[in-house]
């Protein structure tokens, strides 16, 4: 069986991310850091988030205040060294500091 390659490992991590791959749960944005998509990827690029830091999870409001998270934790390499794309919901990132 051949090794898995760094491609192997983003699909699968972009799979695991996708709501019905690896899930959500109602989170409690009150034991992290929320902050927009956007904002987390800038700061994560720029080399303001490194994985000595902590780690995060995607998120959304559902409405009504509810906010759902992945179940899997997002690192910044991940974005950095594998390329992960965000999935399509995601709007923000629950982030928790080490």
């Amino acid at each position: 069986m051949p090794e898995p390659t760094i491609e192997d490992y983003r699909k699968r991590l972009e799979l695991e991310y996708d709501i019905f791959g690896g899930g959500v749960y109602q989170s409690d944005i009150e034991d992290g850091d929320l902050m927009p998509l956007d904002e987390w990827l800038k700061q994560v690029n720029d080399g303001g988030f490194i994985d000595y830091d902590g780690h995060g999870e995607f998120a959304f409001d559902r409405g009504n205040g509810v906010w759902l998270s992945s179940k899997m934790p997002i690192h910044p390499s991940d974005i950095t060294k594998f390329k992960i794309t965000p999935p399509q919901w995601a709007t923000h990132v629950l982030w928790f500091n080490k």
